[in-house]
């Protein structure tokens, strides 16, 4: 067997290994295909031996073949696990997604924000680096906290045209 370098190893690892990306705990995982595998077994079953169960005594041609229609018409349900993710491509995702999160927060902390009270009371936030993010407020504090909001919105929105 061939000597792997670490590079090697690592990349290999990458391309074979796999996690489970579906939401759930890895630890209850196995628990939790077992049952769901089984439960449509047993309820295809239990909904087979309920209408056998209904002929039990003197049974007819007639009944006996419509029974065996019924019997056969009962549909199995399907369970089937979401295959998991090569892992490669799930830290391919994260290093994307940092890398937006850092471009996001670069764009989000070089703004400055303008703030100007009207003759009627109300309070204006605007950023001049952005064309339309113009918001008003009742007081400077709720005016900032919108703009900052639509500023987020109006980054993320460029954020998502851009890839």
């Amino acid at each position: 067997m061939k000597q792997r370098t670490p590079q090697e190893k690592k990349a290999l690892s990458y391309a074979k290994d796999r996690r489970n990306c579906y939401g759930e705990s890895d630890k209850g995982s196995p628990v939790s295909i077992r049952r769901n595998k089984t439960c449509p077994k047993r309820a295809y079953r239990k909904n087979v031996n309920d209408i056998l169960q209904s002929a039990i005594g003197a049974i007819d041609l007639e009944n006996a073949e419509a029974i065996d229609v019924k019997a056969k018409e009962i549909k199995r349900r399907k369970w089937k696990k979401y295959p998991d993710r090569q892992l490669g491509k799930i830290i391919k995702e994260r290093l994307e997604e940092k890398i937006a999160r850092r471009k996001f927060n670069n764009l989000f902390q070089n703004l400055v924000i303008e703030v100007e009270q009207e003759t009627d009371g109300r309070w204006i936030a605007e950023i001049d680096e952005l064309n339309g993010v113009l918001v008003c407020g009742e007081t400077r504090e709720e005016a900032i906290t919108k703009v900052k909001t639509l500023v987020s919105r109006v980054i993320a929105e460029r954020l998502v045209k851009e890839t």
